[in-house]
């Protein structure tokens, strides 16, 4: 049965159907590996997901499931050069697509999660130093001042 290898600082959620999304991450050695792979995990056993597309490899990134429209997004991290990543990836259970956001906020070990009172995904994270809030409106990240 086929598993991930070990990793850390990989991004994990739940999709639509119940069933876990894992991708990317680091093998953590004295000159680390990035992974770039999706796995899936039904409850029962863990599935290779082979997508024409797929996210570069990174780590510390973040994904959530967004309710408003069933699509798991992920966004940020870090590269292999230590780079922090601006873009904003979806998958719908069978491929990624990358969105073109206006906004791109560049953020590595942040946080995502939906909010149900909203129906937007909150992103939380370091921003030159700053701890910034952005809120996806459906099309784009907004700025927000809480």
């Amino acid at each position: 049965m086929a598993t991930p290898l070990a990793r850390a600082f990989h991004a994990m959620s739940t999709d639509p159907a119940g069933d876990v999304v894992l991708f990317g991450g680091s093998n953590m050695a004295a000159i680390p590996t990035l992974f770039s792979d999706t796995w899936t995990y039904n409850g029962a056993a863990w599935t290779l997901e082979t997508p024409i597309a797929s996210p570069p490899a990174r780590w510390k990134h973040a994904m959530a499931l967004n309710q408003a429209d069933s699509l798991v997004y992920l966004h940020g991290g870090l590269d292999a050069g230590g780079a922090t990543l601006d873009d904003t990836w979806t998958w719908d259970g069978s491929a990624w697509t990358q969105l073109s956001p206006a906004t791109t906020p560049a953020i590595a070990a942040g946080g995502l999660s939906y909010d149900p009172l909203t129906g937007n995904l909150l992103l939380v994270g370091d921003v030159s130093g700053v701890l910034t809030l952005y809120a996806w409106d459906g099309s784009d990240w907004q700025q927000l001042a809480p």
